[in-house]
């Protein structure tokens, strides 16, 4: 049987909002308490195909994958096949991880839309073009693979886990070469050990009989080509644990990552009757991009306003030494020169009002001597 299980951010009403900030004696934080609303839908049953004794095999691991516009389901089982079913529930193909050895596939899982397959000590990659098994081997690892896992931002990445509990990772280019980034001494955490993934860090479910721990390794440094070693790997932290936290014993765990909020952690209790789902509140830091042209602002201002300035110190200098040079041979000058004339000065306005009045008396005279 197949579940959908939905976590939604929860809000809350109006009138919780007002019931709290009315209430005058308890004062309770809005950001206290469930802020994920959680919903369990069953989706479809699918049975795996019977083995060749004609028992039914039990599932064991499930996974989910879109690839070219198709989505899969995967199902992985006691007798080591991996079943691959269509959207409607629709066996594709099975294929054969043990190859007639036994054991069944520990774990499956997919990121962007690669998936990858985890049987005893065997580990690789499935094909869901060509629907066929890429096993990988590191020539590097010399330990027993007890967990292997993508990293769910860089797909081409690896997280083995060995029999010590000791972290390795790789990266697979071609999803067969195999290259070692990064290599956690063995004391740094301890086995049985699941791996799951965020941005710059690796989570850990440290699991025991009684009680259980959830921890976080720093592995922002991977990348970033500072303190390489001849053979390419980057040295882990002084402190390479950032925290560590107890809880109770798990069937199951599962990370869901967010792109704007925090990312989700699931966990399966060990009877399989709760789920409880934590956001965890962590991230990279990111310094900022220094813009290249910042060194050059300043100059680039003061330059502009020298301009600025010189330009409007040569445009008044130039128009008073048009318009001024003395008396009426500047002016005059000024206008034949197309300059304006300034018909406010005293000696032009002078001017007109004789030629007025020396053409109001000749109108005059005209007049007398058509009298006479």
């Amino acid at each position: 049987k197949v579940h959908k299980v939905s976590v939604r951010q929860r809000r809350m009403e109006k009138k919780e909002k007002a019931a709290r900030k009315s209430n005058a004696t308890d004062k309770i934080s809005q950001h206290l308490g469930s802020s994920v609303n959680v919903t369990v839908q069953f989706q479809k049953q699918m049975q795996v195909p019977e083995a060749e004794d004609g028992s039914t095999p039990t599932v064991t691991t499930m996974a989910v994958v879109s690839q070219a516009s198709t989505k899969f389901l995967l199902a992985g089982d006691s007798t080591g096949k991996i079943t691959v079913f269509t959207r409607n529930g629709t066996v594709k193909t099975v294929l054969d991880t043990s190859e007639g050895i036994g054991g069944g596939v520990d774990s499956l899982q997919a990121v962007h839309g690669s998936v990858m397959y985890r049987s005893g000590q065997d580990w690789g990659y499935v094909d869901l073009e060509k629907f066929e098994l890429r096993p990988v081997d590191c020539p590097m690892f010399n330990g027993r693979v007890m967990d292997a896992v993508l990293d769910t931002t860089v797909a081409s990445r690896v997280m083995v886990t060995d029999e010590d509990g000791s972290v390795w990772i790789f990266t697979v280019k071609n999803k067969k070469d195999c290259k070692l980034d990064m290599h956690f001494e063995n004391g740094t955490t301890s086995w049985p050990l699941h791996l799951s993934s965020v941005r710059g860090f690796v989570l850990g479910l440290e699991e025991g009989e009684q009680a259980s721990s959830v921890l976080a390794l720093n592995t922002s440094m991977i990348g970033k080509g500072k303190g390489k070693s001849e053979a390419g790997s980057v040295p882990p932290p002084s402190q390479p644990i950032v925290w560590r936290r107890n809880r109770g014993p798990v069937r199951s765990w599962s990370v869901q990552r967010r792109s704007k909020e925090g990312d989700l952690l699931a966990f399966l209790s060990r009877d399989g009757r709760e789920i409880e789902i934590m956001e965890l509140l962590m991230s990279v830091y990111t310094p900022p991009v220094a813009d290249q042209f910042s060194n050059f602002k300043m100059p680039v201002i003061a330059v502009a306003v020298v301009l600025v300035m010189g330009y409007q110190y040569m445009k008044n200098k130039g128009g008073k030494g048009l318009l001024g040079g003395g008396g009426a041979g500047g002016r005059a000058g000024g206008a034949g020169a197309g300059g304006k004339l300034d018909f406010g000065d005293s000696d032009f306005a002078a001017a007109l009002r004789n030629k007025k009045r020396l053409g109001g008396l000749g109108g005059l005279k005209g007049k007398a001597g058509a009298l006479g």
